[in-house]
């Protein structure tokens, strides 16, 4: 089985399911590439992957999609931002000059534009400005640096029980 999936969810999601795959069917040979959703979409379209796991809606033709689980979104949040004792914080409130953000394009960053619809409204006042496709180095950032980002559900399984409270 030739499996494609997206970067921003495979270390997450591939632990979960890899070992007992293989243990509950030991004749099968996995192979997971990790790829961006339109190499995905192309290869299977060739026959070159037999699925393909990414973030939807897509609208492509040839290919039929089947969801496999909804997960939230939640801001991982400094403990040197303002929001950082609050349980719960509301969009509006959000200062977006201390996001840090994925690269646009990014599957991930794509959803938090459609579903918080916060595209055109960053403003980078820091003075570094870090391109990223990686959820784990923006958590990273916001750890050394401060500030916040959005993580999805998935990434929140990872994060040390000392920096839950980032979760929001």
């Amino acid at each position: 089985l030739t499996l494609g999936i997206i970067p921003t969810i495979a270390p997450y999601l591939t632990p979960l399911f890899m070992d007992d795959l293989i243990k509950n069917y030991p004749q099968l040979t996995l192979n997971i590439k990790e790829l961006i959703t339109e190499d995905i979409i192309g290869l299977l379209k060739t026959g070159e992957l037999d699925a393909g796991i990414v973030a939807t809606p897509l609208q492509t033709k040839g290919v039929e999609f089947k969801p496999l689980f909804y997960e939230k979104f939640y801001l991982y949040v400094s403990d040197k931002n303002n929001f950082y004792r609050r349980e719960s914080i509301k969009m509006n409130e959000l200062d977006f000059s201390d996001l840090w953000y994925l690269n646009e394009g990014n599957c991930f960053q794509n959803q938090v534009n459609a579903l918080c619809q916060i595209s055109g409204k960053i403003v980078q006042k820091q003075n570094l400005k870090y391109q990223s496709n990686s959820i784990e180095s923006l958590r990273y950032i916001v750890e050394q640096r401060g500030g916040i980002a959005f993580i999805p559900e998935l990434a929140t399984l990872t994060v040390n029980c000392d920096r839950e409270d980032m979760i929001k």
